[in-house]
C-alpha cells in the first residue's frame, strides 16, 4: 500500500491526469490498513498538483483536509508548507490579503519550527505579491 500511495505522490508532482483521484484512493487504502504517516505531505503534494492544474477549489479542500489532519495526527511539520500552498490558493483567486496572511502565518510556523529553508520559501512567496 505504501509504494502505491508514494507512486501517486509522484504522479502528482508530475501533474499526471487523474494522479488526485488515485493519491486519494491510495491514501484512503494506506489509512485502513493502519497507516498515517507523511499523510500531511501526501495532501500537500495533492494540493499543490490541483492548484497547477486548475482546481483552487480543489485545492483549497485539500488543504483544508490536512490542516484537520494534522491537528489530529500532530503532524505539524507540514504546517509551514500548507499555510504557504493556502497562500498560493487566495492569490490565484486574487484575494492578496487573505494570500498576505496565509504567507505570514506560513513564515511564522517556519520560524517556531527552525525551518529556515521553509521560512524563507514563504517569504519569497510573500515578496512576490507586490
Amino acid at each position: 500500500v505504501y509504494c502505491e500511495l508514494h507512486d501517486e505522490v509522484l504522479d502528482c508532482m508530475e501533474d499526471k491526469p487523474e494522479a488526485a483521484a488515485r493519491l486519494d484512493a491510495a491514501l484512503s487504502d494506506y489509512q485502513a490498513s493502519g497507516g498515517g504517516l507523511w499523510a500531511t505531505l501526501y495532501l500537500a503534494e495533492q494540493a499543490k498538483h490541483l492548484l497547477r492544474i486548475g482546481d483552487p477549489a480543489g485545492a483549497a479542500a485539500t488543504v483544508a483536509r490536512a490542516m484537520a489532519s494534522m491537528e489530529v495526527t500532530g503532524e505539524h511539520w507540514a504546517e509551514a508548507e500548507l499555510h504557504r500552498i493556502d497562500g498560493e490558493i487566495h492569490r490565484a483567486a486574487g484575494d492578496l490579503v487573505r494570500a498576505e496572511a496565509s504567507f505570514a502565518a506560513a513564515t511564522a510556523a517556519a520560524r517556531q519550527q527552525q525551518a529556515r529553508s521553509l521560512e524563507l520559501r514563504a517569504a519569497n512567496s510573500a515578496a512576490t505579491l507586490h
